[in-house]
């Protein structure tokens, strides 16, 4: 079956009973003609409880397969319908996780070409696109929107059509009319602006502008739609709802931190009263109540002690917390140091922790220089690493170097596949017995990539990615190289802690397995930020219930970097 249906929780908020319900993300419409036409009808995603009847809606993203398409016609073989409350990076994810399931369900029959293809399609706008006519819909829609001259985007079911579609859809159909060209059907529409690209232009330029307008307008995910309730406050933030929306979405708590700082709003008692709602309606979710209790207490503690601290405390693990404590450093100043020591060389970090074991304190490199005078042993330590590094410690061929150069610029979750794609060609050019150290490292980063890319089948890139760590650890050893060892062993547990495959219990030992080994060589003393970073890795692993559904939302575990080969990007 190639259609796909995600099983959610809800509580009716009349009886209070609870029960489940398909919300279809994936329609193959030569099997499921009925969702089509629900889908046109615009209930799709309703959602009704079995004593009570309707309760509204749920917002979520649809992507339309028609399996009978016409490549000579113009009719699309897609349509990606994007969920009103979320942003366009959010549409992004969301439409390439539906495509890559939808490729996987497909198998041979899937064609690749088709990514060109999709059409994307705003929720207002699906029921007219979807229409037998959809000339005649959309001026029905517009004669008969009670909103319509106004300008303001109506909600899926409720019949209306924002005036600006409307207006250049029906130009658009009149202007076809007087060339000569009858638009009776989906399909003719389709297959006329396919030879008039000025008019696909203007008519995806007014579906980006309504979307914006959309997503701008709508309340917490689910919080209005679900129970059939508008938030008609005038004096609520326009934008209030979106940038909570962001802030509960980020994918870590450093993200979520940049959020709260350039939104001050997030600490007002308007949002707090917000989450107090959404707490009330999602009460027979314990995922939805857990993550939404956790960011209210988070931006609650952000008005107490401040941003920094608030985030600081959510970010360390105990140990570290109480390392801090420990040392006299406030958690916010102890963070900060762990982020500067991360761009130390480890070499330089294992001295400095050791000199502060010794209660040595370096506050610059006259200090540095002072203590390693009578200390001859860490001296050879730090001249031994710099002439490993500067000679067969990680030699790049000229002909890899541009290839590390780029991948050094490349950060963000999106440049994933840019990244796969040169880890890919550089490990074609290294002999990986000659240069077991930088094959590992890149081995590494190509593994790094797939559990990160927002491209294709989730299940599928983690697999990879397991397959890219495994590979990386027969090369390189506990003995003969501690750091990358460790490293790949963490990134690891973090494959095995979000694989989907396999048993999930079993998953997460498996997680917690290669964390604990990892710790046996990111000590706090030799390697403090690894050692924190692993060690809240381990801490979410054990808590983590092991019947949490995929879909829940949660702040992504820290993959970690390949230090040498961080370090080689940045060489000039």
């Amino acid at each position: 079956m190639h259609s796909y249906a995600q099983q959610s929780d809800f509580q009716c908020p009349q009886c209070g009973r609870s029960f489940r319900a398909d919300i279809w993300l994936i329609v193959d419409a030569g099997e499921r003609p009925d969702l089509v036409e629900r889908a046109r009808a615009g209930d799709l995603h309703a959602v009704a409880c079995p004593a009570c009847g309707p309760l509204g809606a749920v917002d979520a993203p649809l992507l339309l397969y028609f399996p009978d398409h016409n490549p000579a016609t113009g009719q699309p073989p897609l349509i990606f319908s994007p969920a009103q409350q979320s942003s366009a990076e959010q549409d992004q994810q969301q439409a390439a996780g539906l495509l890559g399931e939808l490729a996987q369900r497909l198998g041979d029959a899937w064609q690749d070409d088709w990514l060109a293809q999709v059409l994307t399609v705003p929720r207002p706008l699906l029921p007219a696109a979807l229409s037998d006519d959809p000339a005649a819909a959309l001026r029905a829609v517009q004669d008969d929107s009670p909103q319509g001259a106004e300008g303001e985007s109506g909600r899926e079911g409720e019949g209306e059509l924002p005036a600006a579609i409307a207006a250049v859809l029906t130009e658009i159909v009149e202007t076809l009319a007087a060339d000569g060209v009858t638009v009776d059907s989906p399909d003719a529409l389709e297959r006329a602006l396919a030879e008039r690209p000025d008019l696909q232009a203007r008519l995806e330029a007014v579906f980006r502008q309504v979307a914006d307008d959309v997503r701008a307008a709508d309340d917490l995910p689910g919080s209005s739609e679900a129970s059939g309730k508008v938030d008609d406050d005038p004096d609520a933030p326009a934008d209030l709802p979106a940038i909570i929306n962001r802030f509960l979405a980020a994918e870590t708590w450093e993200e979520s931190q940049r959020i709260v700082e350039a939104h001050p709003e997030l600490l007002s008692d308007e949002t707090d009263e917000r989450f107090a709602l959404a707490l009330a309606e999602y009460a027979g979710n314990p995922d939805a109540v857990q993550m939404l209790t956790t960011h209210r207490a988070l931006l609650r503690r952000c008005r107490a002690a401040g941003i920094a601290r608030a985030f600081a405390e959510q970010m360390l693990p105990p140990e570290a917390l109480a390392e801090a404590e420990r040392q006299g450093l406030p958690p916010e100043e102890f963070l900060a140091n762990l982020r500067a020591m991360e761009q130390m060389p480890p070499a330089l970090r294992e001295v400095l922790a050791a000199l502060a074991a010794e209660g040595v304190a370096i506050e610059s490199q006259a200090d540095l220089e002072a203590a390693l005078t009578t200390r001859p042993a860490l001296r050879a330590k730090l001249e031994q690493a710099a002439a490993a590094q500067g000679s067969a410690g990680l030699e790049i061929p000229p002909a890899v170097q541009p290839l590390i150069a780029e991948l050094g610029r490349l950060t963000r979750r999106n440049d994933m596949p840019r990244r796969i794609e040169l880890c890919r060609r550089a490990l074609a050019l290294i002999d990986r017995s000659a240069n077991p150290r930088l094959w590992v490292a890149l081995q590494g980063e190509l593994a790094n990539g797939y559990l990160q890319s927002l491209q294709g089948d989730r299940a599928a890139n983690i697999e990879r990615a397991i397959e890219g760590y495994e590979q990386a650890l027969q090369v390189t050893t506990r003995q003969a190289m501690p750091v990358e060892w460790a490293t790949t062993q963490t990134n690891l547990a973090n494959a095995y802690r979000n694989r989907i495959e396999g048993d999930k219990a079993a998953n997460i030992e498996r997680a917690i397995e290669g964390y604990e080994q990892a710790l046996q060589v990111m000590t706090r003393q030799a390697m403090p930020v690894e050692w924190a970073t692993t060690q809240m890795n381990l801490g979410s692993a054990e808590s983590r219930p092991l019947c949490a559904p995929p879909h829940r939302i949660q702040k992504r575990p820290s993959v970690l970097p390949t230090s040498r080969l961080a370090h080689a990007a940045r060489l000039p």
